[in-house]
């Protein structure tokens, strides 16, 4: 007995007391941390697996990544393997604590449609307006403003009254895109014409610059956009010595036939997305659409190319949009001349991908 007095007295009890006290306050911190982190909104977001090497799927994931940053939020990333797996990434998520999900292309929402029910308490954002559902919201960003200031400054630019458009796809969103693109050169140029050019889906590199190439030829096309994120498309204009003007993210190229580029800022609309989230906001529209009023679309820095006439139209441009001014507003016909949006009628967001099944007149197929 008295040993063990012996050994647990004077120092030993201090020394004791100190550890006992660095421990519980070791724990204490580490605790306060956890808690931290834990306490942090829980975003999630469904991309293809193979992200990285998709441009536009990387742009997606960058801008939410940013904005997550920026909003002290816990991002997670869920890389699809197969859309038949999307219920997997889902449920996944939900037991990462994930309150909103983003399903990042329409073929996810197809899938997921079915589903979302299950989990009433995540808010699901989409990247189409065609599948709605209580806890579900479009979102899309109106990237046609930007085509249709793009189409301003080539239908000023071309000499030919000739421009073209190549798409990889015939889409809701590539006809939103150069129906808007169009109107905008007539806007300046009545007497100009926009031939489309199709892939028709097949992501061939060289088919791409040889179908490029066929009808800059053969149609003297001297202005030329494109729907997709690819250099293929600049390398060719700059090998046949025409103007052009990219799209989606700002491009690398220094050459003086480089106009400008029509760009998405996902950052911006992530923000603007999650800030609905927090607000209690966001499903109680169907769709979500932001465009340059919320500097989710932008144009980069003219080139040498873009003449003082072309800006001044450009911004005049701008002011209309700033002030509210709908670019899809009647009247407009087809390409067959009949008459689609009556004067002063407007086509609503609601109609732009589902039910925009036409061209508007200017709008002429490269049959190959």
């Amino acid at each position: 007995m008295k040993r063990w007095k012996t050994a647990f007295s004077g120092k030993y009890v201090i020394v004791l007391l100190i550890l006992i006290f660095l421990v519980a306050g070791a724990g204490v911190i580490l605790s306060f941390a956890e808690s931290e982190q834990d306490d942090r909104t829980v975003v999630g977001i469904i991309l293809p697996e193979q992200y990285a090497d998709m441009i536009p799927a990387k742009d997606q994931h960058d801008g939410i990544m940013k904005a997550c940053e920026a909003m002290n939020m816990k991002l997670i990333v869920r890389g699809n393997k197969d859309i038949l797996e999307i219920e997997k990434d889902v449920k996944a998520l939900y037991e990462e604590g994930a309150g909103m999900i983003f399903l990042s292309t329409p073929f996810y929402v197809q899938a997921a449609v079915y589903i979302v029910g299950d989990y009433p308490d995540i808010a699901f954002s989409t990247s189409t307006p065609k599948k709605y559902a209580r806890n579900m919201t479009g979102y899309f960003i109106r990237m046609f403003e930007g085509r249709y200031m793009a189409g301003v400054a080539a239908g000023l630019r071309t000499k030919t009254d000739v421009i073209g458009y190549y798409a990889l796809n015939e889409t809701g969103l590539l006809r939103c895109d150069i129906n808007a693109f169009t109107l905008g050169v007539q806007a300046v140029n009545p007497n100009a014409r926009v031939v489309l050019i199709l892939g028709n889906g097949m992501y061939d590199l060289n088919k791409m610059g040889k179908d490029v190439r066929t009808a800059v030829t053969e149609r003297n096309i001297d202005v030329i956009t494109y729907q997709l994120n690819e250099t293929i498309i600049e390398k060719v204009a700059d090998e046949l010595e025409i103007y052009y003007i990219g799209a989606f993210s700002p491009s690398e190229s220094k050459s003086p036939r480089h106009l400008f580029d029509v760009c998405t800022s996902w950052e911006a609309y992530f923000k603007d997305m999650l800030n609905s989230y927090n607000k209690g906001e966001l499903n109680y529209i169907h769709t979500h659409w932001t465009g340059m009023e919320a500097d989710t679309v932008y144009l980069t820095e003219f080139a040498e190319g873009v003449t003082p006439e072309m800006i001044n139209a450009v911004k005049e441009q701008r002011k209309r949009i700033d002030k509210g001014e709908f670019i899809f507003t009647g009247p407009i016909y087809d390409d067959k001349g009949v008459l689609r949006v009556e004067k002063d009628d407007v086509i609503p967001d609601s109609a732009m991908f589902t039910n925009m099944d036409w061209y508007v007149k200017g709008v002429e197929r490269f049959e190959q």
